[in-house]
Parts: structure tokens; sequence; C-alpha cells
């Protein structure tokens, strides 16, 4: 592919017969290598019960208008001066989505990808960049969005060489993305500024369905903390039941010796806190077995620990 060498020579009809290679050479395979590998990590990485969580998985090429829009405004900026600087520039090209039940789904998502390589060398297969890690959860954007956005990288054979394509995944609840949808944020704001009304509305939008994410968070909560209780027998013994939170508390401990043991780089407390949780159920973030936190649990499960 041969790109023209300077702005004034970019016109649309040329990026278009560029980007219309492009995509069929490296886009559409990497977006099509992209969703089986991810789907792939998260069928292994979950329970049966936990992948009912996630809603769908969806996925796009960016389209040749709005990558234009894009390269129009890097190219004013000098951020890239030819359109082979495109795929560094512009890195969501490919974009994955999951739309997953509640906000302790997200941290269940990023614990399933903690178990990715980093990226590296070219190489076959999926990878997971920490370092780009846009938490919009606990820091919404000014519009009220809010998700979980990563980079992945995917290797694509091209002419019999592994070459990396960086792949913007995004992670939101169902009503972060009814959101999205509502609000034509990702069709819209990206491209311009949103009108006032628009943007006081969609605001306020946000900070509702927000609002409903922590209720539903609350509610599933309740929910888990009857099931653990309808577990327990009638009449059981105060001792009987202290005697299993000690068993539960041990094994639990025995679990996050094991996985801390196989760590090769630094994780989220988030990313291990889930872990135990998908194993001994959520009710154990009660309290922490007596700890108070997961913190506190982790520290006396494992003292030389380095937070």
């Amino acid at each position: 592919m041969t790109a023209p060498e300077t702005q004034a020579s970019i016109g649309y009809a040329d990026f278009g017969t560029w980007y219309d290679e492009y995509r069929t050479l490296v886009l559409d395979p990497a977006l099509a290598a992209a969703m089986t590998s991810l789907q792939a990590t998260l069928d292994e990485a979950l329970s049966d019960r936990d992948r009912t969580r996630i809603r769908r998985i969806s996925g796009r090429v960016k389209s040749k208008r709005r990558a234009w829009r894009k390269l129009k405004r890097l190219l004013r900026e000098g951020t890239i001066t030819t359109v082979d600087d495109v795929p560094t520039a512009i890195r969501d090209l490919v974009g994955l989505r999951i739309t997953c039940t509640n906000l302790r789904d997200i941290e269940m998502v990023q614990a399933a990808l903690d178990g990715l390589p980093l990226p590296g060398k070219p190489a076959m297969g999926l990878c997971f960049d920490p370092t780009s890690e846009r938490d919009y959860v606990l820091e919404p954007k000014e519009s009220g969005y809010r998700g979980w956005h990563v980079n992945l990288q995917v290797g694509i054979d091209i002419e019999d060489k592994a070459t990396p394509v960086t792949i913007e995944l995004q992670v939101r609840t169902l009503l972060q993305d009814s959101w999205g949808e509502l609000t034509h944020e990702d069709s819209y704001s990206k491209d311009g500024e949103l009108p006032p009304l628009v943007e006081v509305l969609s605001k306020r939008m946000a900070d509702l369905f927000a609002t409903l994410d922590d209720i539903a968070e609350d509610l599933r909560s309740e929910l888990d903390r009857l099931d653990q209780a309808a577990v327990t027998e009638p009449g059981s013994s105060d001792t009987s039941a202290l005697d299993l939170q000690s068993e539960q508390a041990a094994d639990a401990a025995s679990v996050l010796v094991a996985r801390w043991s196989e760590l090769d780089r630094p994780v989220d407390l988030a990313s291990l806190a889930w872990r135990l949780q998908a194993e001994f159920g959520a009710e154990i973030s009660d309290g922490w077995f007596g700890a108070g936190s997961f913190k506190q649990f982790l520290l006396q499960s494992i003292p030389e620990a380095v937070l």
C-alpha cells in the first residue's frame, strides 16, 4: 500500500482507496481474530454462571467517513503527515465491546483479561496492555460517559509474517451502554461538540443511570446474601457457622497464595478480589472473613506481599 506523502496530496478519494485496501488486508482479519480470541479467553476464565452475565460481545471496524474526520483533525494538529501513520495514531480503528449486567461484572472481565500476555514481539493471539487502561467508571467523562477502556493487541498473518494490530476494548454495563445508545454518544460526540441542551440532558441521564447501576449492584449483593443464607441449615449452631467460616477462610487464603505465586507482573487488587468472589461467593466481601477489607485479608494471608 503506497500512501500520499503530504497533507496537500491527501484527499478523500486517495484516502478512501488506501483505507479500503488496508481494511481488507489488516482491519477485518484483525477484528475476526480478536473476537474469536476474546470469546475463548472469557470461556476459559469464567464459570458457566459468570458467562451468563456477559450479555453480548460486539465489534466493528471504524467507518471510512469517521476515520477520515479524525485523520483531518490529526493532520491539522501536525500529529501525522502521511496516511501510513494512521494505524499508530488512531488506536481505535478496530473496536470490541463487552456489555455486562452489573458494575461488579466489569471487575470480572478485568480479572479474566489479566491472564493474557503483555504486548511484546509480534506474535499470534491476543495480548493485554494494562498501561492503556482508561477507567471512566471511576472518573466519568464530562459528557457523563461511563465505561472501562483498555487496548488489546492481536497478531494476524500478513504475507507469512505476524503483524500486531491494536484493538480498543470497551466494557460497559447494560445501563451504561443504553445511555450511549440513547444519547448517540458513540456516533456524535467524538466528531464534534454537543449542543448545550443535548449536553445538559445527556449528563442528567448519565447521572440517573449511574444511580440505577448502584441500586442494581446493591440488589445483586442482597440476593447473593440471601442465596448464601439459604444454604445454611436451619438450627445450625453458632460454633458450626464459625467453623465453616474458618475453613472457608483457610481455603480462600490457599487460593490467594497460589494465585499470588503465579503472578509475573503487578495486578489490581480488585482483580484478585474478584477471583476469590468467583470461587467462594460474592458474600465473602461483606467482611472478608473478619479482616474487614480485602487488602487486610491479603496481608494476613501473604505477609510478604508488596502493595
